[in-house]
């Protein structure tokens, strides 16, 4: 009758892995914070990246587009610096946690405040990262709506035509049909022979 072979005996090998297994939770703690750490530092770097490209980029003079649009780019980049801020301030409290917190001095407290601070890690990390996320696309989407903006149209300067009759100023309208037309006032028009007109200049004011 064959003899039974007995259970094999474990390596080297299996002895390091099983050793390293049972390190893994004192490590996971601190494991966890040096990623949320580096989220952090990440989200800080990118914040000041886009700040840069969007003071590269962007419109300077936001007065020259509608009202309407102002109060929409006003409310993206509101709502991107919040998103921004939010994910800072979370990956933060994930890295470094609530000030103020006592641990009690025994093994079985510790360790259970060690696998509440990695689960809330792992809760916060993802949520910082969505808002990052987030505040870099209202910021581009900001960036767009200042680049694709339509132009508010700047007020016309006056000018004044010379003709043989005399003078006359007001808002140039153009030429038609041989004619200039200046708009003299709220509801008038002036108009005059192009053949007529002996010199025109822009001036500050009528």
């Amino acid at each position: 009758m064959a003899d039974r072979a007995g259970p094999a005996l474990p390596t080297r090998d299996d002895l390091r892995w099983a050793r390293l297994a049972r390190e893994l939770p004192f490590e996971e703690l601190e494991a966890a914070r040096k990623q949320a750490e580096q989220w952090r530092n990440a989200i800080g770097g990118l914040t000041a990246l886009l700040g840069v490209a969007a003071l590269v980029r962007g419109r300077n003079d936001l007065t020259s587009i509608p009202s309407n649009w102002r109060v929409s780019v006003a409310l993206v980049l509101a709502a991107a610096f919040l998103s921004l801020l939010l994910a800072f301030a979370l990956s933060a409290y994930a890295s470094f946690g609530r000030p103020g917190v006592r641990i009690r001095l025994n093994g079985s407290a510790l360790r259970r405040w060690s696998g509440a601070r990695t689960r809330q890690i792992g809760r916060l990390v993802p949520v910082a990262a969505a808002a990052a996320a987030l505040g870099i696309v209202l910021t581009g989407f900001a960036a767009f709506l200042t680049w694709f903006a339509p132009a508010t149209a700047g007020p016309s300067r006056p000018y004044a035509v010379r003709t043989a009759t005399g003078q006359q100023c007001g808002e140039l309208i153009g030429v038609d049909r041989g004619r200039m037309v200046l708009r003299t006032g709220p509801n008038t028009l002036w108009s005059t022979p192009l053949a007529e007109v002996i010199s025109i200049s822009e001036v500050k004011a009528c």
